[in-house]
């Protein structure tokens, strides 16, 4: 993959995600997680990807760590059930973690 910022790679994640290629996506997040732990949308599309897999418990240590980070996240569901999956419970609605 040629030379990208953290934003370039975020998206670049989302659109594998967007196209199916889940594994690529991780991939890609995991590298934007190792140059930065407190990528919260990486953490989120990796949470995405796990409850996708019904890997619920990694989903969820993902969707926490993301809510410490930036905790504007929960609570509100404009912005808190960006990137969770509609399977999960409460689609739509207030959460918290």
């Amino acid at each position: 993959m040629a030379k990208l910022s953290l934003n370039q790679a975020y998206e670049y994640a989302r659109e594998c995600h967007r196209r199916g290629a889940l594994d690529e996506a991780v991939g890609v997040a995991r590298q934007i997680l190792s140059i930065d732990s407190k990528h919260w949308q990486a953490l989120v599309l990796m949470g995405t990807i796990a409850g996708q897999k019904g890997r619920d418990e990694i989903a969820l240590k993902h969707f926490k760590t993301a809510v410490k980070i930036q905790p504007g996240l929960s609570g509100r569901p404009t912005e808190s059930r960006r990137g969770i999956p509609a399977s999960w419970p409460n689609q739509g609605r207030d959460f918290s973690i």
